[in-house]
């Protein structure tokens, strides 16, 4: 059975501007609304607490989340993979596994645990637990979130003989990054704390527990979205006996240090008494928290603007513009299945609405960039002297006249979804909308939540989706442009880039593969399946009293981080 695929490879986090990073760090000050017992258990050992401002997750399942938030900023720090990244070099490193091989011909790996691993709830964690993995996602129903890419990868998983810590996983087909891609999206739960929850669920029904076999068990495994249980990792989700939940709908969530992590053992590292998320959604709120000096960093778009308007603000905080691997582009997603949008002479017309200098220099304030192709401008797989599509009505609008679409007495309709979450969406919408008026096109802007926006996309009731889009694993842009690519909502289909993109999966030579991505790159330039807008670039103010926090492969990560003991608030 192979995993279904929730969603698109997108990111939106209505507050960033594509770092994929919480978005404030603050001071742990004390919270008025708990009583002093609450808020005991809410920091149980002293020390700062590390608080940040993002969008609202809808669910912590490992399984079924498509959140960013959820996924980097809470199950990274309460839940391991077996793999993971290392925040200074960015290369691959034992998390759970002790040592994890790849096989000979590329088609596996034999995986050791650690000896000794538990849970933050005391549980010790077994092979039963990391095999969980792979039959829950395989069950009947399930349709994965953030961990699909991984196991769509896997073919097998089970016990090696002899070897109670070890197992071996099969990789379904050759690909050039497989054990990467397996490794780290191969999070580890409690098998027995998500069977009690999906149990829990089922009787709320009044139906028997579902196994991974039965029909009901990819819906009510859906339904188990308030945690992701007990976890291996450096904190816990809060969820305390004083009657403060560690995810307070519409205002927080909180994880405190778990000390039974086997990451414990360095204090330097994962060094804040915990990690605090607060949900405002308003951009003056985050303003006004900033201004009272209540957060520790802060991303959004254009922070020099709020550099102006509190020049205080300069004493105490450092901005930082900085790019990282998983920042990826602003585009707009055509529904290629559609007239007039089927043509490519039309695609490229409207990628010829956007000012991409201007919008990167005014709504970014300069972090960002104009987007060629997607991928990283300095990467082996983008060719030689590819640049942007330039922005120029007049020639827009002629290939619009000669794809028969544009007429002076009926320009051409085209509904543009945009996020409702994050101003500059529509900003970027409403310039394209008036160089479109020029051209012949009558661009109507519809704002939507982003969950709704993705449902729409996805029942294919769009002619373009304007999406915030990160970077594919290991620039691998299968799943957006083959055919058969499960992110691939437009339809684009083109056969030239179908094989380009197959055979770049299975080449194991860089330069062979860098220039099948540049021949891929190349054609989809020529057909405009989306239009790129810009890379975006993060954006951070930092509280000048962290110490370590110098942005890597993972952005501002917390594992080094730390706050000087003079600095922290209880």
């Amino acid at each position: 059975m192979t995993p279904r695929l929730k969603a698109p490879l997108v990111f939106l986090l209505s507050l960033a501007v594509g770092a994929l990073l919480l978005q404030a760090l603050q001071p742990n000050r004390e919270d008025p609304k708990l009583d002093p017992s609450a808020q005991a258990s809410r920091d149980p050992q002293p020390g700062h607490v590390y608080t940040g401002v993002a969008e609202e997750p809808d669910s912590l399942n490992p399984f079924t989340t498509t959140s960013a938030v959820a996924r980097r900023y809470v199950l990274a720090f309460t839940h391991d993979t077996l793999l993971d990244v290392d925040p200074i070099s960015g290369a691959s490193r034992n998390a759970l596994a002790e040592r994890a091989e790849v096989h000979a011909d590329g088609m596996g790996m034999d995986v050791t645990i650690r000896d000794g691993v538990t849970f933050s709830d005391g549980a010790q964690l077994s092979i039963d637990d990391v095999l969980w993995t792979f039959e829950c996602a395989r069950g009947e129903g399930v349709v994965l979130g953030s961990l699909a890419s991984g196991m769509a990868q896997c073919s097998g998983a089970e016990r090696i003989e002899g070897a109670p810590r070890s197992l071996r996983i099969r990789f379904a087909t050759p690909h050039f990054a497989a054990m990467r891609t397996v490794g780290e999206s191969w999070v580890v739960t409690q098998k027995a704390w998500m069977q009690r929850a999906i149990a829990d669920a089922a009787a709320r029904d009044g139906t028997p527990a579902p196994t991974p076999r039965d029909p009901s068990f990819g819906a009510m495994l859906a339904r188990v979205t308030h945690s992701p249980g007990p976890g291996t990792g450096p904190y816990r989700l809060l969820d305390d006996a004083s009657g403060r939940p560690g995810w307070r709908r519409g205002v927080d969530l909180t994880v405190v240090q778990n000390a039974s992590s086997w990451r414990r053992g360095d204090p330097s590292l994962w060094s804040f008494a915990a990690i605090r998320v607060r949900f405002l959604s308003d951009a003056a709120l985050r303003f006004a928290a900033l201004k009272k000096r209540e957060l520790d960093w802060c991303t959004g778009a254009d922070l020099a603007a709020q550099l102006r308007a509190d020049a205080g603000l300069a004493n105490d905080y450092q901005r930082l513009v900085y790019d990282m691997p998983t920042l990826g582009a602003y585009v707009v997603q055509w529904n290629v299945r559609k007239e007039p949008l089927k043509d490519a002479r039309v695609r490229r017309a409207l990628g010829m609405l956007f000012d991409r200098r201007g919008i990167a220099d005014t709504i970014f304030g300069g972090a960002a960039s104009p987007a060629a192709a997607f991928l990283k401008p300095q990467s082996d797989g983008m060719p030689d002297g590819l640049a942007p599509l330039p922005f120029d009505i007049d020639a827009a609008r002629a290939l619009l006249v000669d794809a028969n679409v544009a007429h002076a007495d009926a320009p051409m309709p085209l509904q543009l979804l945009v996020p409702v979450e994050a101003p500059w969406f529509r900003r970027m919408g409403e310039l394209m909308a008036s160089a479109g008026q020029k051209a012949g096109v009558a661009v109507e802007l519809i704002a939507l939540p982003f969950a709704e926006l993705v449902r729409r996309r996805d029942s294919g009731l769009f002619d373009g989706a304007m999406l915030l889009v990160s970077m594919p694993a290991f620039g691998d842009p299968y799943e957006l442009f083959h055919s058969g690519g499960a992110r691939n909502a437009g339809g684009f289909a083109d056969a030239e880039v179908d094989a380009f993109l197959a055979t770049q999966r299975t080449e194991r030579d860089p330069k062979a593969r860098a220039s099948l991505l540049q021949r891929a790159h190349l054609r989809l330039a020529e057909l405009q399946p989306c239009a790129l807008i810009v890379h975006p670039l993060a954006e951070v103010l930092v509280d000048a009293r962290l110490l370590g926090a110098a942005p890597g492969p993972l952005g501002l990560w917390p594992e080094r981080m730390s706050m000087p003991p003079a600095f922290w608030r209880r």
